[in-house]
């Protein structure tokens, strides 16, 4: 799964569910008929539009003893909103670090790639690589890898601009700069915090500040152990 930037502020609009919609289309007829090759075995893909930023590969029983299963990617509405809207996401570093689109980032390209990145978990676990801890491991990446060097990313992204011409949708040619991080807040332990992630907002007291993140502990009857958070994500919720 691909993660926004902490300060993610961006509000979907129907044209961004709309896309989203491209992005379910683009995979399903032009990406997976072309590069379910590189999984051993044929494999069952879906792809669904999420009203959230939450954007992943999952696999979904069919039935209700597990024998069947079909791989879900979610591409949220609040996923396209976030990333035309300049925030930042790993797909970004990915594009840039590893070269993908000659290492330019542009709307149309970054979308493209987010259809690759999803497909690549499915390949990833439809080959039975993937291991409990180890998502974006060093198999994942050769895969993904794969997807853009044989063609595959650059056919996904001729199918998207295709389908969004068809639906009259007009992406932007540029990205707008990056939204600037929100300030380290100073935290000391005990503190009420809040932070958000996937589309909720989740709730806790510091127990030990570390040298790069911090634990938070959540509230009673919330959820269960501990979270471990870079500080810029957190703020300050008021003790009640």
């Amino acid at each position: 799964m691909s993660r926004p930037s902490p300060s993610s502020t961006a509000r979907w609009q129907p044209r961004h569910r709309d896309i989203a919609a491209v992005l379910c289309a683009a995979t399903l007829d032009a990406l997976h008929p072309a590069a379910a090759t590189l999984a051993k075995h044929p494999f069952s893909l879906t792809c669904r539009v999420g009203s959230g930023a939450r954007t992943c590969h999952q696999l979904r029983p069919l039935d209700r003893w597990g024998l069947r299963q079909t791989h879900l990617i979610t591409y949220g509405a609040g996923m396209v909103a976030s990333k035309l809207g300049g925030e930042r996401w790993q797909s970004h570093r990915e594009i840039e670090q590893r070269g993908y689109f000659g290492g330019t980032l542009t709307p149309l390209g970054l979308l493209a790639h987010t259809c690759c990145h999803e497909y690549a978990h499915a390949l990833h676990t439809a080959r039975g690589l993937r291991r409990r801890g180890a998502v974006h491991d060093a198999a994942y990446y050769a895969l993904l890898d794969r997807l853009h060097h044989d063609g595959h990313a650059e056919q996904v992204r001729t199918a998207l601009q295709q389908r969004l011409s068809s639906a009259g949708i007009v992406l932007p040619t540029t990205l707008p700069p990056p939204v600037a991080p929100a300030a380290t807040p100073e935290l000391a332990v005990g503190d009420p915090v809040s932070f958000d992630y996937r589309g909720r907002t989740f709730h806790g007291t510091v127990r030990r500040i570390n040298r790069r993140s911090v634990t938070v502990i959540p509230l009673q009857g919330g959820e269960q152990g501990w979270w471990r958070v870079s500080p810029e994500r957190l703020y300050r919720r008021v003790a009640r």
